[in-house]
């Protein structure tokens, strides 16, 4: 009965300290578990602040490109209002050349008229208001009108 009482000491006393072990192993689980939920409650709360970041820097890149959207198209538009009136201009220069040139040419081709004196030549044969009296002085006529 001794040797019984004696394993049953021996029993008690091994499966104590398993108990005791697995216990500590518990605790030490336990312990492990509260600091990965502490940490995942950081993880958690770092990555919505991320993501409202990344939220806010999306929508002020929409801002920001929406503004130079439109920006770049006032650009555009004036750009193409300037050429276009550069273009008319032009046309327009272009189309008062070929008027001359075609009005020159329906002179040119009228045999009677009398070819005009170029007006240096023509304020050169006209005598000088100083030396003579209104009557002896050849009119100056005044300069071509441009055809508007």
């Amino acid at each position: 009965a001794q040797e019984f009482a004696d394993d049953m000491r021996t029993l008690h006393r091994r499966l104590g300290e398993e108990l005791e072990g697995h216990r500590q192993e518990a605790a030490l689980m336990a312990h492990t578990l509260e600091r990965l939920e502490v940490r995942l409650a950081t993880w958690r709360s770092e990555l919505s602040r991320t993501v409202e970041e990344v939220e806010g820097q999306q929508e002020q890149l929409r801002e920001d490109f929406e503004s130079l959207r439109a920006r770049l198209g006032r650009e555009v538009r004036e750009q193409a209002l300037l050429l276009l009136r550069r273009e008319r201009s032009a046309i327009a220069e272009l189309d008062e050349v070929v008027w001359r040139r075609e009005r020159i040419d329906a002179l040119a081709a009228d045999p009677g008229h009398v070819k005009p004196q170029s007006p240096v030549d023509h304020i050169a044969d006209a005598a000088p208001w100083w030396t003579s009296s209104p009557e002896q002085r050849t009119p100056v006529p005044p300069p071509p009108r441009r055809r508007q």
